[in-house]
């Protein structure tokens, strides 16, 4: 949603997707900001800890919703599906993110997240498919040594950084809490404390991206380079 979905599955082989906005990418220049020592990595999961819906308030993911994000060149449409997807034993909430260009399918990716018992949002895993060249990349935690990772907290400390997700060589984001109380102006209208999230990848080091998330609605706005890459036109709920 604002490209919710991972920096790094898009850096690594689809340049043109979701999480440039999220709704996930967002990132650090060099390597050490990228992944520092002692960054740890995300631990094993604990199906008993996890909740059955997504109402964190940066990153509300209620089924039936629709997000439509705009950019230079592109139109992107989020859509949170009805039925859950099982991860882990974790019943999993996807968002199905559709990328076009001139009205041409681009790419498709579904992105699975779940809330804890804290009100953390968990990204666990990705699948993305790029029609342009017909690649197809994907991770799933749990598969191949790969680790669910939070993209948002309940409770964000500024200059907190942490793992999005883990699994070397396909997801190795990294987020840091930039600001709290930002005000955010977009086609769908103007939102005051919003949070600001600055990501970076091991896997795309010399890229920096910022987003912005508002509180009921999620992600907003991403910057690549201080520049708009991708605003949040319109949204509908199903009460």
């Amino acid at each position: 949603m604002h490209r919710l979905r991972s920096r790094s599955v898009r850096s690594s082989s689809c340049p043109g997707a979701w999480r440039r906005i999220g709704l996930a990418c967002l990132f650090l220049a060099g390597c050490d900001a990228v992944a520092p020592p002692g960054l740890p990595i995300p631990p094993n999961i604990d199906p008993a800890r996890f909740v059955a819906s997504v109402d964190n308030v940066f990153f509300p993911l209620r089924p039936g919703a629709v997000m439509h994000f705009q950019s230079s060149d592109e139109d992107v449409t989020a859509t949170v599906e009805d039925a859950p997807h099982p991860i882990l034993g974790v019943p999993t909430t996807v968002v199905r993110e559709v990328v076009r260009r001139g009205g041409a399918l681009v790419e498709e990716t579904r992105s699975f997240y779940a809330q804890d018992k804290d009100g953390d949002v968990w990204l666990f895993g990705e699948d993305t498919r790029v029609t342009e060249d017909e690649a197809t990349v994907s991770w799933e935690a749990g598969v191949g040594g790969a680790r669910a990772g939070v993209v948002m907290w309940a409770r964000p400390v500024p200059g907190k950084r942490y793992r999005q997700a883990y699994d070397p060589g396909r997801a190795e984001d990294v987020g840091e809490v930039m600001g709290l109380n930002e005000t955010v102006t977009v086609p769908y209208g103007r939102f005051e404390g919003c949070l600001m999230i600055q990501e970076t990848s091991a896997l795309e080091p010399d890229e920096r991206d910022m987003k912005y998330y508002c509180p009921g609605i999620g992600p907003v706005l991403t910057l690549e380079g201080g520049t708009a890459a991708v605003a949040l036109t319109t949204l509908s709920r199903h009460e």
